[in-house]
Formats: structure tokens, sequence, C-alpha cells
């Protein structure tokens, strides 16, 4: 029988789970991460300011003047075929 075969790969199976446990452990991935100012804690995302709303940033987005695009182009294309 391959009886003493099966319990030499069920130690060595063994021994390796425990030595890539400890070394986890060890290099702290199980751990939080440490900074200067010490553990480090889960953080939740505060809004930037309390007009954070959808309307609000829309109403931004539109009030940003792009200009003229369609002259900045013509002014483009008039140039290049100038080359």
């Amino acid at each position: 029988m391959n009886t003493s075969k099966t319990w030499v790969w069920v130690i060595i199976i063994i021994a390796a789970l425990a030595l890539i446990g400890w070394l986890a452990w060890y290099y702290g991935f199980f751990s939080p991460v440490a900074t200067e100012e010490g553990v480090q804690q889960p953080s939740v995302q505060q809004p930037v300011s309390d007009r954070d709303t959808t309307t609000d940033i829309s109403n931004d987005l539109n009030s940003v003047d792009i200009g003229n695009p369609d002259q900045d182009l013509k002014q483009l294309d008039a140039d290049l075929n100038q080359l």
C-alpha cells in the first residue's frame, strides 16, 4: 500500500499552508495599513460641499462657457488648408 506516501504528501501540504499563513501574517497582509499617525481607519467619503447634488452639478456644467467650437474648427480647417 501507498499509505506512507499519502501521509508524506499530507504533511508536506500542511507544512506549506502553515508557511504561507505565517508569511502572510508576518508581512501584514491581514492587518490594517499603518501610517505615521497610527493605524489607518476606514473612512467614509464626505461630500465636497453642501451643494453636491445632481441638479447643482448639472447647473455648474451648463454654466461653463466653452466658446464657439464651430468657429474654432473653421479656423483650424483654414490653417490646415494653407499648408
